[in-house]
């Protein structure tokens, strides 16, 4: 148990650090690309409007002779054209490139119609004059690769930083875990305690009970003890099959179970009270539906089942039982008519001690546990449980367990 506290510890810090790491890495990202795409755009339209002389190192294309022109940030090639689009005048700011692919360049920017935009590793800007087009074509290759400098830097640091915090998550989660152990131990222990101590008052009081009813005959007052009674001991009897299952402590060992056996035998309980209350049972239960498990348990969490069902469903209701093979595991559902559903999101219904109609659950003897305990058994035994509202007055939870040949 403290090597999974442990392990639970890590991973939930290793995510969150990790998810740290992509928001800011993203927000680096993010603002550097918006930060040199509004730099590059300023540039660009100084570029266009500036008519001023610049000394630096350039080729004009056509003739032998260089330019001088200043440096700047951002390469880029500042072309004039005649008005069929060829090109008149080339200065090369930075990379030198072929005629023929700035020729190319020009008359695919010209095909597109418009005055700024991307065009593969550039961006250009045109302005109309007369006879022909000044046309900037600024070189986004250097920017970047600048941006992927920057990105590459922030990720080898997340990666380094990562492994510090795993480094010093390794000591740190054992201490956390002792903690958290230690928490969890004396909350099982108290549940184990207070369900063992609650037993012998419950026993007196129902053999008092029933030496009152042998003496004096039953009447309300009695039968409504005998009520509380009842739910008291199933209320004390699931709490000490929860604190077994936290602590993973079997009496029985973990065996091959017939599933099949074991729904018969325990719907043959409820016979009495689907007479009584003239419930419409169906069942669809294949033969040889085999599990792994302790064969205590799951008779426990089927007849908490069971016992959900028959609660809540209304006199003259139905419940439908099924149980069948799907691929490599047993699907169980039971559907039961409820008079209405819970508020509650079904999923919250398999809380400890959350009932979805207060009033309802008590006048039946509920305790808010039942399907609690139908999930811990589930997961013991490597499976899945979900509740459900297939229809406005059906309620239904489907169990998943994995099957054994």
């Amino acid at each position: 148990m403290r090597s999974d506290y442990r392990r639970r510890i890590i991973a939930s810090a290793m995510l969150a650090f990790f998810i740290l790491l992509v928001l800011v890495i993203g927000g680096i990202a993010l603002f550097s690309s918006l930060w040199m795409e509004q730099n590059s755009d300023r540039k660009l339209q100084t570029l266009l409007n500036s008519q001023t002389d610049r000394e630096t190192t350039s080729r004009v294309m056509g003739s032998s002779r260089p330019r001088r022109v200043n440096s700047v940030q951002y390469p880029f090639h500042d072309i004039r054209t005649d008005a069929e689009g060829q090109i008149i005048s080339a200065v090369f700011h930075g990379f030198q490139e072929d005629e023929a692919d700035v020729q190319a360049l020009v008359d695919r920017l010209l095909k597109t119609g418009k005055e700024t935009g991307r065009l593969e590793d550039y961006k250009f800007g045109l302005l109309q004059e007369e006879g022909g087009c000044h046309i900037i074509l600024m070189d986004l290759r250097l920017q970047e690769e600048t941006l992927n400098s920057i990105l590459c830097g922030a990720v080898i640091i997340g990666v380094i930083l990562s492994l510090l915090l795993l480094f010093i998550l390794f000591p740190v989660s054992w201490k956390a875990a002792d903690i958290l152990m230690r928490n969890t131990e004396k909350q099982k222990r108290f549940i184990t305690d207070a369900g063992h101590e609650l037993k012998t008052p419950v026993a007196v009081i129902r053999s008092n009970l029933d030496v009152m009813e042998l003496l004096q005959g039953q009447n309300n007052w009695s039968r409504n003890i005998r009520g509380q009674v009842d739910r008291l001991e199933r209320l004390v009897e699931q709490l000490l099959l929860l604190a077994r299952l936290d602590e993973s402590r079997w009496s029985g060992k973990i065996e091959k179970i017939d599933l099949t056996h074991a729904l018969a035998e325990e719907m043959g309980i409820y016979q009495e009270t689907v007479e009584q209350k003239k419930i419409l049972l169906e069942t669809d239960i294949r033969k040889d539906l085999y599990v792994m498990g302790d064969q205590d348990a799951l008779s426990k969490m089927i007849h908490a089942l069971m016992d959900n069902a028959m609660q809540y469903t209304p006199a003259g209701g139905k419940v439908r039982v099924t149980a069948v093979r799907e691929k490599k595991q047993v699907c169980l559902e039971v559907t039961n008519t409820v008079e209405k559903l819970p508020r509650l999101p079904p999923e919250q219904l398999m809380d400890r001690f959350t009932r979805g109609d207060m009033s309802r659950s008590r006048k039946n003897g509920g305790t808010g546990i039942g399907l609690s305990t139908v999930r811990s058994v589930a997961e013991m035994m490597h499976g899945s449980v979900s509740v459900s509202y297939p229809a406005d007055s059906l309620f239904q939870v489907k169990i998943r367990l994995p099957f054994r040949e």
